[in-house]
């Protein structure tokens, strides 16, 4: 849309390509792609199981007199 406000004519886009543009944004609103569609109900179904799901990774139990060392190579 801003570029239809362009000081110069030149820049501004012409009647065909806003023809097209508004024909392109038509198909996609009447048209939806499917698999955004099919992407959103897989991860909704994903995040129900994970959250149905034990805790599989649980931090050990730290010792409080114990330190830890890094060697260096």
């Amino acid at each position: 849309m801003e570029q239809c406000w362009d000081d110069e004519p030149e820049n501004r886009p012409t009647a065909s390509y806003l023809y097209k543009k508004l024909n392109w944004i038509n198909l996609i609103r009447d048209n939806p792609n499917p698999f955004d569609d099919n992407y959103y109900i897989s991860e909704e179904k994903r995040f129900k199981i994970a959250s149905q799901l034990p805790t599989i990774y649980t931090h050990p139990e730290i010792h409080p007199e114990a330190y830890y060392t890094i060697n260096r190579i």
